[in-house]
Order: structure tokens, then C-alpha cells, then sequence
């Protein structure tokens, strides 16, 4: 069986505007909606391509970023001290309501 990869919602998002694209401009050459159902069906591929290609671009911009800022703070060890975690008790007020 072959095992396709996951279609995110930004994927189906980027087909979804190239199907209305694809309708708009029927609309606005005065058309039926679907009468061109093949560029109406281009346009979709295209628009998860162009998705799916974005997608990539935007992952990859946010894994450098999370690179740079994982190794600034090793190589900087001193701007970044350890602390010990604190509890819920310690952080808020004492509370006494009054009835």
C-alpha cells in the first residue's frame, strides 16, 4: 500500500483559492461557474503547489531561525542562567476572600 504524506489545512487552503480563482474568472468573464472545468482544476493544483512550496519556504525559514537562537544560547551560556522552577505557591499573593 503506499502511504501518502499529510495534506495540511495551508495546503488544502492554497487549492481552495485556486478552485475560486478558477470560478472568479469565469464570473468575471461572464461564463458559467465551471465552464472551463479544466483550467478551473489547474488552478487548484496550482494553488497546492504554490501552497505546498510556501509551506516548505516558511519551514525552513523557522528552522534557521530556531538554529540561530539554539546556538546563540549555548555559545553564550552566561546571558542565559539556569533557574529553578517555581511553583504556583511561590509566585502568587495569599488570597483571603471576604464574605
Amino acid at each position: 500500500m503506499v502511504n501518502f504524506p499529510d495534506i495540511t489545512l495551508f495546503q488544502l487552503s492554497g487549492a481552495y483559492l485556486g478552485v475560486l480563482g478558477g470560478i472568479f474568472h469565469n464570473w468575471s468573464n461572464r461564463r458559467p461557474m465551471y465552464a472551463r472545468a479544466p483550467m478551473v482544476f489547474l488552478a487548484s493544483a496550482a494553488g497546492f503547489v504554490i501552497a505546498t512550496s510556501a509551506q516548505s519556504m516558511l519551514e525552513n525559514r523557522r528552522i534557521t531561525k530556531e538554529k540561530y537562537i539554539f546556538d546563540y544560547i549555548n555559545t553564550h551560556p552566561e546571558d542565559f542562567p539556569e533557574t529553578k522552577p517555581e511553583k504556583y505557591k511561590e509566585v502568587l499573593a495569599p488570597w483571603n476572600p471576604q464574605r
